[in-house]
This record gives C-alpha cells, sequence and structure tokens, in this order.
C-alpha cells in the first residue's frame, strides 16, 4: 500500500468481544491509508492487499506511521531488556514485488 499511497498508518488497540466491550488480553492492528485526503481501511485477503470500508472488531486507541509501529514491535519487554531496536529504513524497502521469485527461479 505504501507504493501507491504514501501516507500510510497502522492503527491498533484492544479486541472488541462478544459483549461489545474491549478485551484486555488481546490487541489487534489494521491498516489505513489516506486517500484523497480521507482515510481508508485496507484488508489482507486471498493474498492481496485491499481497500475497504471496514474497521475490523477493535478499538483503534493508537495510530502510528508504519515505520513508527515497527519500533513499537521491537520495543524491550522488561526494563532491564537493553537489545538494540532493529534499523528501520522503510523507504529503502523492497516492494512486494522485488521479494517475490520470479518465474525462472522458481521452477
Amino acid at each position: 500500500m505504501q507504493e501507491k499511497y504514501p501516507t500510510v498508518e497502522v492503527a491498533f488497540g484492544p479486541v472488541i468481544n462478544a459483549n461489545r466491550e474491549a478485551d484486555p488480553f488481546y490487541t489487534h492492528a489494521q491498516t489505513r491509508v489516506l486517500v484523497n485526503g480521507k482515510w481508508v481501511w485496507v484488508t489482507y485477503a486471498a493474498g492481496i492487499c485491499q481497500l475497504t470500508d471496514t474497521k475490523e472488531r477493535f478499538f483503534d486507541l493508537n495510530h502510528y506511521p508504519v515505520d513508527m509501529f515497527y519500533v513499537w514491535l521491537w520495543k524491550p519487554t522488561a526494563p532491564t531488556a537493553a537489545a538494540p531496536l532493529p534499523a528501520v529504513s522503510v523507504t529503502d524497502a523492497p516492494s512486494i514485488s522485488d521479494l517475490r521469485p520470479s518465474s525462472a527461479s522458481a521452477k
């Protein structure tokens, strides 16, 4: 999606349970993109990212640019953990088409 839409965010927060309440034990994330000044949700189905009107069942309490969400995922889990964060360079990341094996190498 970032190849087509320059402004991409990841929204995340607690899942909505069957009682329509926030479940403190489960969180969920969903991507959204800015299209003509309006935020549009993204879904992933059958191996394809698609724009959708549907926000999945979670409270989107936080919204981060993709690179910041990546850093958040790699934050230390304990106060004493001093592992360095991985280098983040979303602009230099290969596209999905670059990661797919070519038909010649797939054989």
